[in-house]
């Protein structure tokens, strides 16, 4: 018998980054949740996902960003 999966895995990447667009658009989160068949507590996890992945992107930028100005001080 296979394993159940979690709500928030059941989802494909397109729609979790569709689900992440419309609710940064404005869309309530009850909404989505009723469209994707998930639960509130799986969307909120999904978005919180994103999130994350979205500061860790910034800080790599702003790394990337502080080496090349000490970089170009350099030269």
């Amino acid at each position: 018998m296979p394993k159940k999966q979690r709500a928030e895995d059941q989802i494909s990447p397109v729609q979790r980054a569709k689900l992440n667009k419309l609710c940064d658009a404005g869309y309530e989160l009850t909404d989505l949740c009723e469209r994707y068949g998930i639960g509130i507590d799986s969307a909120g996890l999904i978005i919180a996902e994103a999130n994350a992945q979205r500061r860790s992107a910034a800080k790599v930028r702003d790394t990337i960003t502080e080496s090349y100005r000490t970089w170009l001080r350099r030269c």
